[in-house]
């Protein structure tokens, strides 16, 4: 993820552990993932969240991403729209992006060199976007996955996916 502090690390991560940074509207994501990849077959109605309608400027972008099962809600029809999404979250929010939907299997391995991974519901898709060089740690061993994501490592990391990092 970028950098908050510098860029030497080539934007990744922000220096400082305490970064309570928002990337804005992501509740979906503070739920662990489903685990069915059924996302035709789940069309969701427009009432399937019922805390968004104060969020209407986002609502049909919350509806869409969660009919193609990128995002989730919290439980019990809440998607939670004004909630602060954590480095791991957005790590898990990307892969499915990228991925068209698809889950991050939830018993996955943690394969990176970040020793403060805990939770194994995000150990793939943050495995995944350190493969790829979409996320970065905040340190060589460490991730600070509960840390909340700035809008600018959020961008940063949508920019890696994208392939275009070094576009001018």
């Amino acid at each position: 993820v970028g950098s908050s502090s510098s860029s030497s690390s080539g934007g990744g991560g922000s220096k400082g552990s305490g970064s309570k940074g928002t990337a804005g509207v992501a509740g979906s994501v503070v739920s662990k993932p489903v685990l069915d990849n059924k996302a035709e077959e789940n069309k969701l109605s427009l009432d399937i969240f019922d805390d968004i309608d104060n969020f209407s400027w986002a609502k049909e972008a919350i509806i869409a991403l969660a009919e193609k099962n990128i995002i989730s809600g919290v439980g019990d029809n809440k998607f939670n729209p004004g909630a602060n999404v954590t480095r791991e979250q957005f790590a898990l929010f990307m892969y499915r992006l990228m991925k068209g939907g698809k889950n991050a299997p939830a018993t996955a391995s943690n394969t990176t060199k970040f020793v403060d991974l805990q939770d194994q519901t995000y150990f793939y898709a943050i495995s995944w976007a350190n493969a790829q060089g979409i996320i970065n740690g905040t340190s060589e061993t460490t991730f600070h996955p509960k840390n909340g994501i700035t809008l600018q490592d959020a961008y940063t990391m949508v920019v890696r996916a994208l392939g275009h990092e070094d576009d001018t």
